[in-house]
């Protein structure tokens, strides 16, 4: 971490390379390939995707290098900042503890963040669960059923479509 101050102080370093290099640090540190979930969502008469999806909790082996674990998320306004800038159509939606969502899909890569509470996905075919808690972004191209269910506090998300 010094190393990388120093790099930057000495202007051998761009503040954006910098941060990309403590990023992967930590990731390092904390034994991270990469921090994040994806998963695939399909609409009634999509083709099926061609590719397995890549999952991506901390303990799963292959880690999609787009999802980033973000951490401590300042406010709803800076996140959907960020997916305007992957994302169009953006918008927010809430629900409340323990609300559910039948499996369904979708005809585009969804990009979502969770911004207050929590929600579980589940990708159906694969039976994988993922957890989002504030912070958290996933990716869901069109391509695989899911369904999702809403933590004990609620959840509040925003997402977007590309």
């Amino acid at each position: 971490m010094k190393d990388v101050l120093r790099r930057l102080l000495a202007g051998e370093l761009t503040e954006d390379q910098a941060v990309a290099e403590l990023r992967r640090l930590q990731l390092d540190e904390l034994g991270v390939a990469d921090g994040g979930v994806i998963g695939r969502v399909v609409p009634k008469r999509a083709q099926p995707a061609r590719e397995p999806p890549d999952v991506a909790v901390g303990e799963e082996p292959r880690l999609h290098p787009c999802n980033l674990r973000i951490g401590r998320v300042a406010d709803q306004e800076d996140l959907m900042t960020r997916l305007r800038g992957e994302a169009g159509d953006c918008y927010s939606w809430s629900n409340g503890p323990g609300d559910q969502y039948a499996a369904h899909s979708h005809g585009f890569e969804k990009v979502l963040y969770c911004v207050n509470g929590s929600i579980t996905f589940v990708l159906e075919a694969e039976g994988k669960r993922l957890e989002l808690q504030p912070g958290d972004r996933m990716v869901l191209p069109a391509g695989t059923s899911h369904s999702a269910l809403v933590g004990p506090a609620g959840c509040t998300c925003i997402e977007g479509r590309r």
